[in-house]
């Protein structure tokens, strides 16, 4: 299982800074980058004002971290994918992640 984990992902790790008007604004920095094995999910349509968009959803599979969670962002190959679902097997060796694609 290790040995198929070839892609490379980028865990970014949410940051939020206090805004002028009592809130706060979320940004995104590099936490870490960790082997993977992506494939793609089928689409699915997303509706957005008068029209539905399709997103595309990927799952991941990558080494167990206690430090996962679903506000975290993925890169992977210059996209940025939103954590959906995080599943883990029962030895705690591993980590299966859903995420959608986010739009610029």
């Amino acid at each position: 299982m290790i040995s198929s984990l070839r892609d490379r992902l980028t865990l970014l790790s949410p940051v939020r800074t206090a805004d002028a008007g009592g809130g706060y604004e979320v940004s995104y920095t590099p936490k870490a980058t960790v082997a993977a094995r992506g494939t793609s999910l089928s689409g699915a349509r997303r509706p957005l004002a008068d029209r539905d968009i399709p997103v595309r959803r990927r799952r991941f599979v990558l080494r167990y971290r206690d430090d996962l969670i679903f506000e975290m962002r993925l890169t992977h190959q210059d996209t940025t994918y939103r954590i959906t679902d995080i599943q883990e097997d029962e030895q705690r060796r591993f980590h299966t992640v859903t995420a959608e694609e986010l739009r610029p």
